[in-house]
């Protein structure tokens, strides 16, 4: 019988997908085990070198009840062990993976995947158990979808050494203008893959001619180059020429033209059976044996995927509430059901909810996503005017910069769509929808064939009035009424930290700072509050921060407050469950806060609502507290005699707001029957997979690459700035020090020539003495007499 296993794989895949490790995703996924894959490249947070801290993975592995974590390609962890009830794989290709993953882990692996040709004997003495894979790996699941891409070249798999640098500069020209591509370590840089995931796949299936030098000695070279003459056969056809004797360029470039003249045909087909899956598959059980044969997550169904989008990853309590009610609700529901968001900010999801995600910018991994994914749900309240205000509008569909308004949301919806993945919006909410663009962004998701859960009336009308076919649009409820508070030891010891004893009740205030409010609204808020407080002994106060800019609002209401003792700040900081707890404890509640509201509501807890969005009137009315929803312009007086009515008479009350919310109760949870319909009745991962997929160049549309490369080139002109800079600063200063010296010349140049005036001074009086004339007399005799000899 099936077990389905969740797989935690941290890898940084050195040929793409042709790697091992990238394999082993695949024959994981193909077999419907779930596997969520953590590479540096888009994990960077997660992986320091080759180091990766398992710590922010704890919610992830709590959450979906990981079976192992698996490390491949020398990466190892850098604090152990593994969350409670994960194994600890370590997965290597060479001998040098093995060697890096083992010395710079802190924690030894109970498992290691070893492909053939790695020592194993670098694990005697370990508690690890060695699981052989088989080498015979099938290369043909990618195929190349640019077939002119890469003319016929000569690939080396092998990494560099001076003997093989010179046997290939030899080559260049002897068999035309062939390429050279190498795959290893150490060759010059117009040779070398540019190292992208489908790098090595095109220059393998477009090679000409795969090059094998003899073993220098490195185990690595060896296990590498043996792995990858297998791919390069499978994917070219060609015939791997195996260098006996590198010295020798002339009888090595006679192999090759060889080789280019007679190729051996079309690339090899493996048989149907992947002998190197199947040992996969062998070694997951054997590592999960003893964890029950069931695994950790008990289910008996193979793996579906539902992709959840939404404004999330920002830290909006309302839209976080809704990402784990739903993640959770679908996963109890529907046997092997694992969600994944696509979110704003995919590590703040992953840390927070334990929920693996991506961003909707990342087109090739959403691509992949939707391709494997059994439903693709839009949630929350995302079809609004505001978001495409300042996008270009429809425009935007072509735009490489996407977000979670509605420009994003219908490139989302066509990408499920071309991958035939059926897009459900779920407890979708909208407004006003006045412009001409937001309508037609809507009525191209109808036109896509998505179906339309809304969570009110009024984003019902207005989702049929732009266009969407009625059949396509049915009224519900807001998702969040499905879900249920549980008590939160955070929540209790708060109360009791604050003074709030059991027997004490307090009622709850959710503000927000929102666009036309009155200049002396906080004083209007304080002064209700303290109405309430004034009349009811021993009842407090909590403000609620559903987000975190509603702080500075909630602090001027308590400034302008008098009975400060009774008056508490609860900031939810990434608790979802801490505030869901807190507010169905409440008694009573002011909000402006839909979620506030819902929640309450949903306690069966009477609220006070300011109607500054359509989406908060809706809710009113629907629940029948219709009589309770002021305008956000109320005064003083009206607000402070509603909030203490409904405070006082808040047993009567009660009964008023459940028969009101059952209603919506009772439509969301048609709405959810209506999705885990659809999830449980479609194909799940295993069977969704093409058995070939389409490979491309590039993972990172044209309009990215140009704007990485001009980043590139910023940094690039930056760098030679800041060198000049320095440059500058160095001649500056030598400069400077010219001028010291120069001044410095100067001083003693006036110097000496003050010394030199003093001493023609000294001469001239000298000159003007008696004595220096009678010298001067005396000094003429002897030479007149000498004169007068040589005569």
């Amino acid at each position: 019988m099936f077990h389905q296993r969740r797989i935690v794989m941290l890898a940084n895949p050195r040929i793409g997908y042709l790697s091992p490790s990238w394999k082993v995703r695949e024959a994981l996924e193909a077999a419907g085990h779930a596997v969520f894959w953590f590479t540096p490249d888009r994990w960077p947070q997660l992986f320091s070198s080759e180091l990766v801290d398992p710590s922010p993975l704890a919610a992830l592995c709590g959450r979906w009840k990981a079976d192992a974590l698996v490390a491949a390609d020398g990466i190892a962890l850098d604090a152990a062990p593994c969350p409670a009830g994960t194994a600890y794989v370590t997965l290597a290709q060479t001998d040098d993976e093995l060697e890096r993953s083992m010395r710079k882990g802190s924690g030894t692996p109970e498992r290691a995947w070893l492909l053939p040709g790695v020592d194993a004997s670098r694990l005697e003495g370990e508690r690890t158990v060695v699981s052989r894979l088989d080498g015979r790996i099938d290369a043909t699941t990618r195929v190349p979808a640019n077939t002119i891409a890469f003319g016929p070249g000569i690939v080396c798999a092998q990494d560099a050494n001076e003997a093989r640098v010179t046997a290939l500069r030899g080559l260049e020209g002897a068999v035309g203008d062939v390429p050279i591509r190498c795959l290893g370590a150490g060759w010059p840089e117009e040779w070398s893959f540019n190292r992208t995931t489908s790098d090595a796949l095109y220059a393998c299936a477009a090679g000409g001619a795969l090059l094998a030098f003899p073993d220098d000695g490195d185990a690595r070279d060896a296990a590498a180059g043996d792995y990858f003459a297998r791919a390069f056969e499978q994917l070219s056809g060609c015939t791997v020429i195996r260098a006996d004797d590198c010295a020798d360029p002339s009888e090595l470039g006679g192999l090759v033209e060889g080789a280019f003249r007679s190729p051996s045909g079309p690339a090899v087909r493996p048989p149907a059976d992947d002998p190197f899956a199947a040992s996969v598959l062998r070694a997951l059980d054997e590592a999960c044996e003893g964890r029950g044969s069931e695994g950790t997550c008990g289910c008996s169904d193979p793996c579906r995927l539902v992709s959840l989008f939404g404004y999330v990853g920002k830290g909006n309590f309302g839209d976080e509430y809704l990402l784990s009610t739903v993640a959770e609700r679908v996963a109890a529901r529907v046997d092997g059901a694992v969600s994944v968001a696509v979110s704003e900010d995919p590590w703040h999801t992953l840390v927070h909810h334990g929920i693996y995600a991506i961003s909707l910018g990342d087109k090739s991994a959403l691509d992949g996503l939707l391709a494997r994914c059994s439903a693709a749900l839009a949630i929350g309240g995302l079809l609004f005017d505001q978001g495409v205000r300042w996008t270009m509008g429809k425009a935007e569909l072509l735009s490489s910069v996407l977000h979670s308004d509605l420009p994003g949301i219908a490139a989302y919806a066509s990408l499920a769509s071309l991958n035939h993945a059926p897009v459900v919006y779920y407890g979708i909410g909208g407004g006003p929808l006045e412009l001409e663009h937001s309508r037609r962004l809507v009525e191209l998701m109808g036109n896509l064939g998505g179906t339309f859960l809304c969570r009110d009336a009024e984003t019902a009308r207005l989702v049929r009035a732009a266009g969407v076919p009625s059949r396509q649009v049915l009224q519900r409820a807001d998702v969040a009424l499905t879900g249920g508070a549980r008590p939160c030891d955070d929540v209790d010891a708060w109360l009791r930290g604050e003074g709030v004893g059991d027997a004490e009740e307090f009622f709850v205030v959710s503000l927000r700072d929102y666009e036309g409010l009155p200049g002396d609204f906080p004083s209007r808020v304080a002064r209700a509050c303290d109405g309430v407080l004034g009349s009811q002994d021993g009842m407090h106060v909590v403000f609620c921060l559903l987000d975190e800019d509603d702080r500075a609002i909630s602090e001027r209401v308590i400034s302008e407050m008098s009975h400060a003792a009774r008056t508490h700040v609860f900031s939810y900081g990434e608790r979802v469950d801490a505030m869901v707890d807190l507010l169905a404890r409440a008694c009573a509640g002011l909000s402006m806060r839909y979620h506030c509201s819902l929640l309450l509501f949903k306690s069966g807890t009477p609220c006070v609502g300011l109607g500054y969005l359509p989406k908060v009137c809706s809710l009113y009315e629907e629940a029948g507290m219709g009589a309770y929803l002021l305008p956000v312009d109320v005064g003083a007086e009206g607000l402070e005699g509603t909030l203490s009515s409904l405070v006082e008479g808040r047993s009567a009350l009660r009964p008023v707001v459940e028969r009101g919310v059952q209603s919506l109760m009772e439509l969301a949870q048609a709405e959810e029957d209506d999705l885990i319909e659809l999830v449980a009745s479609s194909e799940p991962v295993a069977r969704r997979r093409a058995a070939h997929e389409e490979t491309y160049l590039y993972e990172m549309p044209f309009s990215d690459r140009e704007l990485r490369d001009a980043r590139a080139e910023c940094r690039d002109v930056k760098a030679w700035l800041n060198n000049m800079e320095g440059w500058l600063a160095d001649a500056n200063a030598r400069l400077a020090d010219a001028r010291d010296e120069l001044d410095a010349a100067r001083v003693r140049a006036g110097e000496l020539e003050e010394e030199l005036a003093e001493a023609r001074r000294r001469v001239v009086e000298l000159e003007s003495s008696n004595s220096y004339k009678v010298g001067s007399l005396l000094m003429k005799v002897p030479g007149k007499i000498k004169h007068a000899i040589k005569r």
